[in-house]
């Protein structure tokens, strides 16, 4: 994931490596939605969730870009039996403190 500014990139963060899951996470051919998103939950934070396909398992968690370090647990959960059911966004409720992911 790249985090930048209007000038530059401030940060190239290595998710699957971070996570220690392998690179088979690739789009569903019939889908031109990614298997990853993220959302800004504060000014240094982000909330990161990505489904790897080959296991079924969906993980989420915060990454602070100015440390450059995961700054909570990684949550992992598996979804059904379906390569078509997959988070496709995430949205921050600022007033709730709370995000919200959006599946297929």
């Amino acid at each position: 994931m790249l985090v930048f500014d209007k000038r530059k990139v401030i940060r190239d963060f290595n998710i699957n490596e971070a996570i220690e899951i392998d690179n088979k996470t690739r789009p569903n051919d019939n889908f031109p939605d990614p298997y990853i998103n993220a959302v800004f939950v504060a000014d240094d934070k982000i909330f990161i969730n990505v489904f790897h396909s080959k296991t079924l398992m969906m993980y989420h968690f915060l990454y602070d870009y100015h440390e450059n370090a995961i700054v909570s647990p990684v949550i992992k959960t598996e979804l059904p039996a379906s390569t078509r059911n997959f988070p496709m966004s995430s949205y921050y409720d600022d007033e709730k403190q709370f995000v919200y992911i959006f599946y297929r």
